[in-house]
């Protein structure tokens, strides 16, 4: 490798250890600011999936969960999001998925949040009707 190219690697290494990501766990407990950011992004990320999926339940058959983990940018950019669990059903699985890219972007993180970025682990559970 080219000394050039080992600054580069190296200045890759040292951004990404200086960046401070907090990860908000499904069952874990987080503090009063962090809640209500996560609860704004889950109550966006619903009214749009139900605006652009309007016969979402349709595809519900069973009781049925998916954990999915999004992760953002302190601006509120979606940098990536992955199923950690799936519902067990394709069609559901990408609609989420779906839902959540459309969504984007997110509002930028409260002041209070001193954070680079955010993951957030979110289990997102369907009933039939």
């Amino acid at each position: 490798m080219s000394p050039k190219h080992l600054t580069l690697a190296f200045l890759i290494v040292i951004s990404a250890a200086c960046s401070h990501v907090e990860i908000f766990p499904i069952d874990g407990s987080v503090g009063r600011s962090e809640y209500s950011y996560v609860e704004h992004i889950t109550e966006k990320i619903e009214i749009i999936g139900a605006s652009r999926y309007p016969d979402f339940n349709q595809l519900i058959s069973r009781q049925t969960h998916i954990d999915i983990e999004l992760e953002l940018s302190n601006g509120g950019t979606l940098i990536q999001t992955h199923i950690i669990s799936s519902s067990g059903n394709p069609a559901i699985d990408a609609a989420m998925l779906d839902i959540i890219h459309y969504s984007a972007p997110y509002p930028p993180f409260p002041d209070e949040m001193k954070m680079d970025a955010l993951k957030i682990q979110k289990r997102w559970q369907f009933m039939p009707d």
